[in-house]
């Protein structure tokens, strides 16, 4: 099963650093969902690895006077910008730990 999400995870690297290498490539981050600031997936260290204005709050109406409690989009990577593995293998590991739960969700922009 472990090899299984490894091939996912190394899917998703190599789609993002091949097919879609010529797209903007997102993260988005609930940060209501409890993450440890040990762990890369944490919002403040998203901001230092790629940069505070590279993290954008998601506004919803009913977060509105809470900032910090909004989903965060993270830009990982330009177009024609090689994309870090790092966060990608962070995020597909910790999902398998959450058996499911989705925390985060990768997407290529247009």
């Amino acid at each position: 099963m472990s090899n299984h999400k490894q091939f996912q995870s190394d899917d998703i690297c190599s789609d993002f650093n091949g097919r879609y290498q010529n797209e903007y490539r997102y993260l988005l981050v609930d940060p209501l969902k409890n993450v440890t600031f040990l762990n890369d997936l944490c919002v403040s260290n998203l901001k230092e690895i790629y940069g505070a204005e590279n993290v954008t709050p998601v506004l919803r109406p009913d977060l509105r006077y809470s900032l910090e409690s909004c989903p965060h989009l993270i830009l990982l990577a330009v177009p024609g910008e090689v994309c870090s593995t790092a966060v990608i293998n962070e995020v597909v590991r910790y999902g398998t730990y959450e058996r499911g739960n989705i925390i985060s969700a990768i997407f290529v922009g247009y």
